[in-house]
């Protein structure tokens, strides 16, 4: 081998190492920014969530004298349910992300030569201590908060015109949210398919 060609090999492996090095870089800063955003919304959701049903509940609902507020309840509380679920699916989204990132961090790491007490990923698997049952169970929790807003407030309500409207608007609700995700799972596969090759 001349010295031209081993001129030539060196500066492919430096090159290779500086592209690994970026991409390892990226990784961890797109790591943290997703962990720091699921962090503070697994911080505020409940906070929020409490103080508004602790403010929904705080006045005591009769059974037939304040029906308006009585159904204003159960309608709150399919909302803030509906709304929770909807942000539990972004924060799935979130931990497939996190861990998608995780796998291909220890990789580099690996390609890197770096040792499992330097890294950040390698040797490093989160159980569920941690976000994987964080989550689930803070979300869970203002779910259930909701739900009991709902109930109450359907209980405490007297039959009415107010029940079948709110009925008949769950309904469309979860009419509308299947459509969605046939929609965007169609769209997702279409896209798939455009892109593979004929």
């Amino acid at each position: 081998m001349t010295e031209g060609q081993r001129s030539d090999t060196g500066d492919a492996s430096d090159a290779r190492y500086e592209t690994l090095k970026l991409e390892y870089e990226q990784i961890c800063s797109s790591h943290q920014a997703i962990t720091d955003f699921r962090g503070k919304l697994l911080g505020l959701l409940p906070l929020a969530s409490g103080v508004g049903i602790f403010l929904l509940l705080g006045k005591p609902v009769a059974a037939k004298d304040n029906a308006p507020v009585a159904v204003f309840l159960a309608a709150a509380g399919l909302f803030g349910m509906a709304v929770t679920i909807g942000l539990y699916f972004y924060e799935y989204r979130g931990m497939a992300e996190c861990h998608l990132l995780r796998r291909r961090g220890a990789r580099l790491e690996k390609e890197l030569h770096l040792d499992e007490g330097y890294s950040r990923f390698q040797g490093n698997h989160p159980g569920f201590v941690g976000p994987l049952g964080a989550g689930p169970i803070v979300y869970f929790s203002v779910i259930a908060g909701w739900i009991f807003v709902a109930s109450y407030g359907l209980w405490r309500s007297s039959p009415g015109w107010q029940q079948v409207i709110g009925l008949l608007l769950v309904i469309l609700y979860i009419m509308a949210v299947f459509c969605a995700f046939w929609y965007s799972k169609r769209k997702g596969r279409l896209v798939i398919e455009e892109k593979q090759p004929a």
